[in-house]
């Protein structure tokens, strides 16, 4: 037997997070913004007035998995490749805050739910499905001051393939044994 490969993605959260980030700056001109992913330990909020802060909050399967094999060039027994992709939808929570908050968050729901959000996300190969309606959620700073903050939630689609060793024959050598 041959030692199996590791598994491994071809799309991971921060391809997809990289993509989302893309768009949030491209599509805000209200201040400067900063954007980062959620749920960091021991990081500070980001400095300046307006930043949003995206965090993945949900994952599900939508369709059954899809397997596609690829043998390899080697002569067996060489192992060659299966993947095995799975259309996953991912739910993102966007926090947008500062004294422009509501004006972004709606500019955000407003593209998410158009075209422009579709191709935009295409070449990082997330697509949005829907998007909630932006809620406010003030927040008090530890400085006992009011920070406006909208939540907005935006479920998305993306198709991570993953790959995994699998073994092929190339020669079978197929005996007949007479039963009684």
């Amino acid at each position: 037997m041959l030692p199996a490969m590791a598994a491994t993605v071809d799309l991971t959260e921060q391809a997809v997070f990289t993509g989302l980030r893309a768009f949030v700056l491209d599509v805000l001109t209200v201040g400067p913004t900063n954007v980062i992913k959620g749920q960091a330990n021991r990081v500070p909020m980001p400095a300046g007035p307006n930043f949003v802060i995206l965090t993945p909050t949900g994952r599900a399967q939508l369709a059954t998995t899809k397997r596609t094999y690829l043998p390899s060039a080697q002569p067996a027994p060489a192992p060659g490749q299966r993947d095995t992709q799975r259309q996953t939808r991912l739910d993102v929570q966007f926090d947008v805050y500062g004294p422009a908050a509501a004006e972004n968050v709606q500019i955000i729901s407003t593209l998410l739910r158009d075209m422009y959000g579709c191709d935009f996300l295409r070449p990082h190969q997330v697509q949005p499905l829907y998007c909630g309606d932006p809620k406010q959620l003030p927040l008090v700073t530890g400085e006992l001051q009011y920070l406006a903050r909208w939540m907005l939630g935006a479920t998305l689609q993306f198709n991570p393939t993953v790959s995994t060793s699998q073994q092929f024959a190339d020669i079978v050598d197929v005996t007949l044994v007479e039963a009684d």
